[in-house]
């Protein structure tokens, strides 16, 4: 298995499984010099001045391709990013990131789930103020 950085909906391990995935070791993680944007879907996009929160998770490599193989998010890119865990331990992760080119719209029903999601898991009221701003 391999720990890939998840950020929204996927950072909820029961979905996962729901879909048939088996999720191990979930952790919350930050993402240093990215920033989430939200439209119609959600990516991280490169930011020197901010940081993005997630979760990293083990999945297995047909796990993800399943994962990152439906036509909704078809046009997400595998990359990989450092990220920091609860220890401050840089690590390195994959994660699927939108091209901002393709970024459009709004999407205030699935950014009020994300801060759902973020609170449940505690991640940091200042962080979930900036995603609250996508709830319009």
């Amino acid at each position: 298995m391999k720990p890939v950085f998840f950020y929204g909906l996927f950072m909820d391990q029961q979905l996962l499984v729901a879909n048939g995935l088996h999720p191990k070791n979930p952790f919350n993680a930050s993402a240093p010099n990215y920033q989430l944007i939200i439209g119609e879907r959600a990516t991280l996009i490169p930011s020197a001045e901010e940081t993005a929160y997630g979760v990293v998770m083990e999945l297995d490599e047909g796990e993800l391709l399943k994962l990152y193989g439906e036509a909704s998010v078809k046009d997400y890119e595998p990359v990989t990013i450092e990220v920091i865990n609860e220890s401050q331990q840089k690590l390195l992760v994959d994660t699927y990131l939108l091209p901002e080119s393709k970024l459009a719209g709004s999407n205030p029903k699935y950014a009020a789930l994300l801060v759902e999601k973020l609170e449940k898991r505690s991640f940091p009221s200042s962080y979930i103020d900036k995603v609250k701003a996508f709830i319009k």
